[in-house]
């Protein structure tokens, strides 16, 4: 079983936002530029998840999964397990962008069949196109299924069902400007070359000390420890969107709730 992906769907920033930074212009191989286009790209992600970490997980990006819901916690549908049916099923992910496919024993329901409410939860309804209308009921969910066998392809099995469905915000204008910074400055660090043989003094120099000047270099760890990275305009995206110095975005577990959902695969 693969463990859970803590990094972003997808990457916050493009080349063409890391080479809006005026040390990064035109650095990339489409551009002319020293550095492959797949190197840039490895950087913008990198900084991406980093930057995904210190926002508390709010902007994973749109992520696309497919889920195996049920209910309780037996979920084979063998003599011990009760199948019913109901029409709404919360599907854990917040928020959710768009249903792509429901399948219930091995066929594939119409977009009329369903809908999302409050981004969160899939609930069946009348379908107004189905040829019965209004001869027919509204969509119900399993309450159970069988795990053991495959819910979707050439194979599908009766007692299964599954949703695909895409969730997930975009990072703010704000966010996708501190990537693109960001993923500049490990640029700088990984390909010094393309970057010329002057050294810049980093963020955290205050004062000099050499030919009779004196310099200081303020520690960034205390900033390290709080979330920030110590380069201003990053930390200043970092404060207004996570203020707090949260580890994730904050969450309410019911534990009266009894439905139940298993991404397929895990």
């Amino acid at each position: 079983m693969p463990a859970p992906d803590l990094n972003t769907c997808e990457p916050w920033a493009t080349i063409a936002d890391v080479e809006r930074c005026e040390e990064c212009d035109a650095i990339s191989a489409t551009s002319g530029g020293p550095i492959p286009d797949a190197d840039v790209l490895e950087a913008i992600q990198i900084a991406s998840n980093v930057l995904h970490g210190c926002t508390a997980q709010q902007f994973p990006g749109q992520c696309q999964i497919t889920v195996r819901p049920c209910r309780g916690p037996w979920c084979e549908c063998y003599d011990y397990c009760i199948c019913c049916g109901v029409d709404e099923i919360a599907l854990g992910n917040y928020p959710i962008v768009s249903i792509d496919q429901v399948v219930v024993d091995g066929a594939v329901l119409p977009a009329t069949a369903y809908r999302v409410d409050n981004y969160r939860t899939l609930v069946g309804i009348v379908d107004t196109a189905d040829p019965n209308f209004p001869n027919v009921a509204a969509t119900q969910w399993p309450c159970c299924q069988d795990l053991e066998m495959p819910s979707s392809g050439p194979n599908a099995q009766p007692n299964t069902w599954e949703v695909t469905y895409t969730y997930g915000q975009r990072p703010p204008p704000g966010l996708v400007r501190a990537a693109a910074i960001l993923a500049c400055e490990l640029l700088k660090a990984c390909f010094p070359s393309a970057f010329g043989d002057d050294c810049e003094l980093p963020e955290n120099v205050t004062s000099v000390a050499q030919n009779g000047l004196t310099y200081t270099i303020e520690p960034l760890l205390d900033e390290l420890e709080n979330g920030f990275l110590g380069i201003p305009a990053i930390d200043l995206a970092l404060k207004r969107w996570n203020p707090n110095q949260l580890r994730r975005r904050p969450a309410v577990f019911n534990p009266d709730r009894v439905g139940r959902i298993r991404r397929a695969g895990t």
